[in-house]
């Protein structure tokens, strides 16, 4: 029987609201005028101190008397040691101003507010070398931290604190991950019931929600616990029809079931391939195409990068590695010099390889292949993670590893790490 391991679907779902920058665009909202600033006053004058009395002059300070010379050692004696002077302690290096002291500047909710979405776009000046942009983005992550939580302390009656607080959380979640799941959550529910908090930030809090629901399951969870977190879906794709998680979200349903009623679960997707909603129907139907590829064999044709055709049925008779990968992606280019390998000493014997890159530049792509000399079958849309083949059977996770046997059927669909064992495995088959 063989062996079927089902790939993550990005970790199924991008419920928690990721970084904005790579995400999402930051969410407008209509500026709150914040109330003047009430002046200072200025700090009164500094009162000039008394000056003291003259100081008489000191009688003069005889001289002291001349020192001995110091005796001359006898031959033989050794030298006395010089004291030794203790080391001047170096001088401590000035300390950073903490994020705090450099949002002094911004007076009012607007400004304070306007800092925090120029922030909110991503770190700038990320460096050359790992260390560096290590550093750079540790830094952002502060700055960022700190302008989103002196916000929301501000300013507690601004609607935009509930964007400011979820980002202040969701740092120190990436950060330190050092916030107990019930104030998370406490936060969560707080932002999905205010009701002065924006429509884009319910839905985020709730989305946030329901994957720490998810999360929480466990494959001996009581259904009870399943059966509420497929309400929650429900419940919000109802509440908000058009939002762009749909897609995915719907679907991931099923996946609830996937170990525990695997009948239902396909029965799930079945139905929601014909939901009115066509991101969620494209994503239903691509999973139920992947539940289905051991039933039949592989059927891959496409246009190659070098513009020959080609079609998975030709090689009938032989192993063949189905690798999706990308050239900016570094555990795909990590399994490259294993796969060679492989191929090098099986090639004779039957295996072949064929590529699914999801790069979006075909010329970076035609380049990397010419550099590392891939003599492989490659397909290429140029769409990125939109990758039509990819696409079609709701692959989300790079590098994955598709083994099909000699009769085109997909063997196993995830090789990495045991790929020279499985392809004699699958070799040695009649």
């Amino acid at each position: 029987m063989p062996r079927f391991r089902a790939i993550p679907l990005a970790a199924s779902v991008a419920l928690c609201a990721t970084l904005a920058w790579a995400q999402t665009p930051a969410i407008p909202v209509p500026a709150t005028p914040a109330p003047k600033p009430v002046a200072t006053p200025a700090p009164a004058p500094a009162t000039p101190l008394p000056k003291p009395p003259a100081t008489p002059m000191p009688p003069p300070v005889p001289k002291p008397p001349t020192p001995a010379p110091a005796p001359v050692p006898k031959p033989g004696t050794p030298p006395p040691t010089p004291a030794l002077k203790p080391p001047a302690s170096p001088a401590k290096p000035a300390l950073p101003p903490k994020p705090a002291d450099k949002l002094a500047e911004f007076k009012t909710a607007d400004e304070l507010w306007a800092h925090f979405q120029a922030l909110d776009r991503g770190p700038r000046g990320q460096g050359t070398t790992p260390a560096e942009r290590a550093k750079a983005f540790q830094e952002f992550v502060n700055d960022l931290r700190a302008t989103a939580e002196l916000f929301a302390n501000k300013y507690p009656a601004d609607p935009r604190r509930w964007e400011a607080r979820l980002t202040a959380d969701r740092l120190t979640q990436r950060v330190a991950n050092a916030k107990p799941q019930a104030e998370v959550e406490k936060l969560y529910r707080a932002a999905a019931d205010a009701p002065d908090a924006p429509p884009e930030i319910k839905a985020r809090a709730r989305l946030g929600l329901i994957q720490m629901h998810r999360e929480a399951l466990k494959d001996d969870s009581p259904k009870e616990k399943v059966q509420a977190v497929e309400a929650e879906i429900v419940s919000f794709a109802n509440d908000f029809p058009k939002h762009d998680a749909l897609g995915q979200l719907v679907p991931s349903r099923a996946l609830l079931w996937e170990r525990r009623d695997r009948a239902k679960a396909i029965t799930i997707l079945a139905e929601l391939a014909k939901h009115e909603n066509p991101e969620v129907a494209r994503e239903a139907a691509a999973l139920l195409r992947f539940k289905n590829i051991l039933r039949e064999p592989l059927p891959l044709k496409f246009t190659a990068l070098d513009g020959a055709e080609f079609d998975l049925e030709a090689l009938r008779g032989k192993v063949v590695l189905v690798f999706f990968w990308a050239t900016g992606s570094a555990p795909s280019v990590a399994e490259i010099p294993a796969i060679l390998a492989v191929q090098e000493k099986y090639r004779d014997r039957g295996f072949e390889v064929v590529g699914i890159s999801l790069d979006n530049n075909k010329d970076r792509l035609a380049a990397f292949v010419k550099e590392k000399n891939l003599a492989w079958p490659l397909h290429c849309d140029g769409k990125g993670t939109r990758n039509a083949v990819a696409s079609s059977y709701a692959l989300r996770t790079i590098p994955a590893m598709w083994l099909v046997n000699k009769k085109g059927f997909v063997a196993f669909t995830d090789a990495r790490g045991e790929l020279e064992d499985l392809v004699k495995k699958l070799l040695a088959e009649e």
